[in-house]
């Protein structure tokens, strides 16, 4: 039995070291998308401390600063909630894709991953195949931690540090570095490969466009080539 715990614990302390090590570039990543959004909320009608709780709440970069375009353009409460809410139903697509690993685990981790199943943590998870559920848990919650440290860092920074910004910096670079940080930990994945370039190219090309809509418009596309991309693969 001793023996037993021990090798229990060394399957989830592997699995916390993997979940750092893979998630650390997109957490690096994702600080100047983050930036840029507390830049957002800092210059929305929005308070700081509801505008960085929000990140929390909403539980997604691009539905955050979906809602926060949205608040800042004059639109209600309802409106808000349904943008994010449309940002945010990829969730579904990427909880099917996974429910042969997620339905192994106990209900209560089932819920902490549903709610943290973003962008990063889909293309890790997704890769790592049927492990022991024990490493899949500690594979998800650090890397979830790593990612949301670095996420609400980079909120916060932006909000402080958005009234100093000079305008010319070009805050919509933030985008296309999320979208690379997306790729480093899927290098050897064709589908995602796809995904990324496709969405990377979308975002860019829509970075223009009003209340997020450029990198929702690439959030969509990638996903859609991904799909294709692993259809096509499987045939």
């Amino acid at each position: 039995m001793i023996l037993t715990e021990r090798s229990g614990a060394g399957v989830a302390s592997g699995g916390a070291f993997d979940g750092l090590r893979q998630m650390a570039p997109a957490a690096v990543g994702v600080l100047p998308f983050a930036t840029m959004i507390g830049v957002a909320i800092g210059e929305s009608p929005l308070s700081n401390g509801i505008g960085f709780v929000g990140g929390l709440v909403v539980a997604g970069g691009s539905a955050h600063l979906a809602a926060t375009s949205s608040i800042t353009a004059g639109a209600g409460l309802l409106a808000t909630v349904a943008v994010a809410l449309m940002v945010n139903a990829r969730g579904l697509i990427y909880g099917a894709a996974l429910a042969p690993v997620l339905n192994r685990q106990p209900r209560w981790f089932r819920w902490v991953a549903a709610y943290g199943l973003v962008d990063q943590m889909y293309a890790l998870v997704s890769a790592i195949g049927h492990r022991d559920a024990r490493y899949v848990r500690a594979f998800y919650l650090t890397a979830l931690v790593v990612l949301w440290s670095a996420y609400m860092t980079g909120v916060g920074a932006g909000i402080v540090l958005g009234p100093i910004v000079p305008a010319s910096v070009p805050l919509e670079m933030a985008i296309p570095i999320m979208f690379l940080a997306l790729l480093v930990p899927s290098l050897g994945t064709r589908p995602s490969h796809v995904a990324v370039l496709v969405g990377m190219a979308v975002a860019v090309m829509g970075a223009g466009l009003p209340a997020g809509l450029g990198l929702i418009a690439g959030i969509v596309a990638g996903t859609v080539a991904g799909a294709v991309s692993e259809g096509n693969r499987g045939a």
